[in-house]
């Protein structure tokens, strides 16, 4: 196991000591998303396919006249359940620590060739235009890296206000999880059509559209993530009445801004920069 396996695995289990002079003040359940800008760049290049999957019938083929088409990071929705605590000297202060699990979405890459030939050429009776029609083969091959996450979150938060009704909060925060269920999903398909080109504009005429073959692997080795985020959220309290039940309940909607390191199980990094958005409730007493 290695040195930054290892960090997080430590972290896990210190949380709660490092937390213990803090009393419990709260309790709750947030559910959000992720939405990242381009990683294009952490996506590995065609000739390095070979051997990141050796295991692969697809890549280990002529993959020579492939170009990689787009390749991109990303991440489905989160479940986190956290406590707040707080300290008799901290007034509108919070330190939330909590546990999240998600499915994620790691990486996709696409990989492409594309071969056109002249098969016709037409004259039009109306305007004398010339017609081409091409017959395009176009051969693809997906790479998706897929895994859960499962991992501890830390944030500290700062509320405006939290007596009103309505109250604001900022902070600041870091997340840090273990990578399970990881696999590769490698598959490579055709697809053949004729496109007639009339010269400012084409119509394409789909013909077929074949699955070439398909590789699945499970990864047994672990990956993992850090990141650190600046939590902004909007506050709102059930219920203004000190007598009624719901008085402790609030509403709240955040948003976070995040610069995360991913170590993925394939051998690759990713550094890039998110945004996470997330809907929750909490119960305070």
């Amino acid at each position: 196991m290695n040195a930054p396996i290892k960090l997080v695995l430590i972290l896990c289990l210190m949380v709660p000591g490092l937390f213990a002079q803090w009393k419990i003040q709260e309790a709750g359940v947030r559910l959000e998303g992720v939405a990242e800008t381009d990683n294009s760049n952490v996506t590995p290049e065609i000739t390095e396919l070979s051997n990141l999957y050796p295991w692969s019938n697809i890549v280990q083929g002529d993959l020579s006249d492939y170009q990689k088409n787009y390749g991109y990071g990303s991440f489905s929705p989160k479940t986190h359940l956290f406590v707040g605590l707080s300290k008799d000297d901290w007034e509108y202060t919070t330190l939330r620590v909590g546990l999240f699990y998600g499915n994620a979405f790691a990486t996709t890459a696409s990989y492409k060739r594309e071969d056109r030939v002249v098969v016709d050429t037409l004259m039009s009776s109306s305007s004398d235009r010339r017609v081409t029609v091409d017959s395009v083969n176009s051969r693809s091959v997906y790479v998706d890296q897929r895994h859960q996450e499962l991992g501890v979150n830390v944030e500290l938060l700062f509320y405006l206000y939290p007596e009103k009704r309505w109250s604001l909060y900022g902070g600041i925060g870091m997340m840090a999880g273990l990578h399970i269920n990881n696999r590769i999903d490698i598959h490579h398909s055709e697809t053949i059509w004729e496109n007639v080109n009339f010269g400012d504009r084409s119509v394409g005429q789909w013909q077929e559209r074949n699955a070439l073959g398909r590789d699945q692997q499970a990864i047994d080795g672990l990956g993992y993530h850090i990141s650190a985020n600046i939590p902004v959220g909007l506050d709102f309290t059930v219920s203004k009445n000190e007598s009624s039940t719901w008085n402790n309940v609030h509403l709240f909607w955040e948003w976070r801004p995040m610069f995360m390191y991913r170590n993925l199980s394939s051998g690759n990094d990713m550094l890039s920069v998110g945004v996470a958005t997330g809907l929750g409730v909490r119960v305070h007493w």
